[in-house]
């Protein structure tokens, strides 16, 4: 049995007010790309797994929605062999993504949004296919189940009763939507809302595909994170794939990484304003179609920064102070605070003084100063009687 596994979609999402809807279409085009090309050298794919987080809100855009539609019509029509799987992932409304899944079952797209059937199999080429959503406390309606441990111990019980129970012989799958860490792994025993569980929990199931994490992780020989097809923060400098696994009758397995390319890289710079607006063509070409962030090492504050920059990256996002923040800022802060601690006793004169200083810090003389300052308490004098 073949499969392709990815997951952490985000349909929807947005990064500083940037629709990434079509980037997210770019990438269901490479998926597909990937299905037709195995088809075409006749080594097509049994399966598509997506392990949760289809959409990044309970209620999606309707442009996310639509998308998902397109893409789901595009399979059935091209791929009416291919077995899809989609889980229920934190960030979707199991509700709403249970919508039709009766109707989708007969198109061979098997949706998982509760616990009622954990236990039932799909067969797909002597192999049996299982999924256990992001589970919650409740998830199990007559269990008193609440943390993560207690609801995965649960769910993969049933699972694994009744696969030795009625296809003892054959291969098994499980997805899963949940935060699995080793033993020694030095990641946060907790992302998000969720705690980690232990990867023992699974032991006995020949693939374990996973979502929740979004970069791609090895958990054990036999279980997975595939990632988010792409960067959906700054910070996530992770390399994006799919993974593209074999599953055999004897059990062994094979997995490799299908590299993602994105449709506009996110990028995070970092050096002096200057040297990014003085920057020549040449230099910015390559950030043209890139999301990006600039962090700035510049003390010197300049005014509408990120309009300025836009000229030469018009596609960026963010622009912050990193230097200025860390050091010239936390003076003037202290700077401040004391001011308004002794604001009873502190002239106008000294406050305007400040202000100065914030505004131009070190580029303005002592001449000009004086003559701001003496314009700014004439214009105050006047105002106040």
């Amino acid at each position: 049995m073949k499969f392709l596994h990815t997951g952490d979609w985000h349909l929807g999402r947005t990064l500083y007010s940037e629709s990434l809807l079509e980037d997210q279409r770019h990438f269901l085009k490479n998926v597909s790309e990937e299905l037709k090309n195995a088809q075409k050298n006749a080594e097509p794919y049994d399966c598509l797994f997506i392990s949760g987080d289809v959409y990044d809100r309970a209620i999606p855009s309707v442009g996310a929605v639509l998308l998902f539609d397109d893409f789901l019509t595009a399979l059935a029509t091209d791929f009416p062999r291919l077995h899809v799987f989609v889980t229920a992932g934190n960030h979707d409304g199991a509700e709403r993504l249970s919508f039709a899944s009766r109707f989708l079952e007969k198109s061979n797209i098997h949706l998982c949004f509760g616990t009622e059937h954990l236990s039932n199999a799909v067969i797909v080429d002597s192999c049996a296919i299982y999924q256990i959503p992001f589970l919650m406390p409740g998830s199990f309606k007559d269990g008193a189940e609440k943390s993560q441990r207690a609801l995965f111990e649960r769910a993969t019980a049933e699972i694994r009763e009744a696969h030795q129970k009625n296809f003892p012989t054959l291969p098994s799958v499980v997805l899963a939507h949940a935060t699995v860490f080793g033993e020694n792994n030095d990641e946060k025993n907790q992302i998000g809302t969720a705690e980690s569980i232990s990867p023992s929990l699974f032991d006995g199931f020949s693939y374990v595909a996973l979502g929740h994490i979004h970069s791609f992780k090895k958990i054990t020989e036999r279980m997975y994170y595939s990632g988010s097809p792409l960067s959906y923060t700054f910070d996530d400098v992770s390399k994006k794939v799919m993974i593209c696994g074999t599953i055999k009758i004897d059990n062994s397995l094979s997995i490799k990484t299908i590299p993602i390319e994105p449709l506009r890289p996110v990028v995070r710079l970092k050096g002096a304003f200057s040297d990014f607006y003085n920057a020549d063509e040449s230099e910015t070409k390559k950030y043209e179609q890139c999301l990006v962030e600039i962090k700035c090492t510049d003390e010197q504050v300049v005014q509408m920064p990120k309009a300025l920059l836009e000229t030469k990256f018009p596609h960026l996002l963010s622009f912050s102070r990193e230097k200025a923040t860390s050091t010239k800022e936390n003076s003037d802060f202290v700077l401040r605070r004391n001011l308004i601690e002794r604001r009873n006793e502190a002239s106008h004169e000294e406050f305007f003084s400040t202000f100065l200083s914030e505004l131009y810090g070190n580029d303005l003389n002592e001449d000009d100063a004086k003559a701001e300052t003496e314009l700014f308490l004439k214009f105050l004098n006047e105002n106040l009687d």
